[in-house]
């Protein structure tokens, strides 16, 4: 029987990676926030939006986290003030059609297998012409924690099978850097931490633009972060 990570606890501080003091949402989405967030008037579901963090740093307070581990609605709901509903994203969503403006479903699918399913069900409940966004890190899957690598064309090719249709794609250039001492030596696979070593030092060699520019020209290759922005 294949193994199962335990996302129940995996937003306790005791295990949770710390995604604030290591500026790890800036690094990857300052660069597109103002493009990724919604209005204050739309109903926003975050799928698989674990402890809010997240949503959090949008600066978006009125939403619902779809999620099944009760380390992470327990902070998304005392912390953050975030409406939660605890459910298994792999089956059918508690939600009737057509509920939501905006949905997230960031850094989730490459945990799971059940992909398709998962669009479909946010495509039912996403209203005529509500957004989407989508982020997947271009990593190598280690079949426990991360299930699935995905690239560019399969990725968009999986959108538009759930008939989301693909606004714009973002890029983060995988040599960016910024990585902390703890950061790095908190992986245990030494390809991974070598790499992480590499990038906090060609961070300062090799300019934005250009790395822009590579991420950009050949995303499988030179991107290590995928953001999509889809419409119904």
């Amino acid at each position: 029987m294949e193994k199962e990570y335990d996302y129940n606890n995996y937003w306790d501080p005791k295990n949770s990676f710390d995604h604030e003091n290591t500026k790890y949402y800036e690094r990857l989405y300052d660069r597109i926030k103002s493009k990724i967030t919604p209005e204050s008037n739309m109903r926003v579901l975050d799928v698989g939006g674990g402890a809010g963090k997240f949503l959090n740093y949008l600066g978006i307070s009125n939403a619902i986290i779809l999620d099944s581990s009760d380390s992470g609605l327990n902070i998304a709901r005392k912390r953050f003030g975030f409406n939660t509903i605890k459910g298994d994203i792999r089956i059918k969503f508690p939600f009737k059609n057509e509920t939501f403006d905006f949905i997230y479903c960031c850094e989730v699918l490459e945990h799971l297998i059940h992909h398709e399913g998962i669009l479909q069900e946010i495509f039912r409940v996403l209203k005529k012409e509500g957004k989407l966004v989508i982020s997947v890190p271009n990593l190598p899957a280690d079949g426990f924690h991360h299930k699935k690598r995905f690239k560019k064309k399969e990725l968009n090719r999986l959108l538009n099978k759930c008939n989301l249709n693909i606004i714009k794609s973002f890029y983060n250039p995988k040599i960016n850097g910024g990585h902390s001492f703890k950061e790095i030596f908190s992986d245990k696979n030494a390809r991974i931490i070598l790499k992480k070593i590499i990038s906090n030092v060609l961070r300062f060699i090799i300019p934005l633009k250009f790395k822009l520019y590579l991420a950009n020209k050949n995303p499988d290759k030179f991107s290590g972060f995928f953001i999509i922005k889809a419409q119904k």
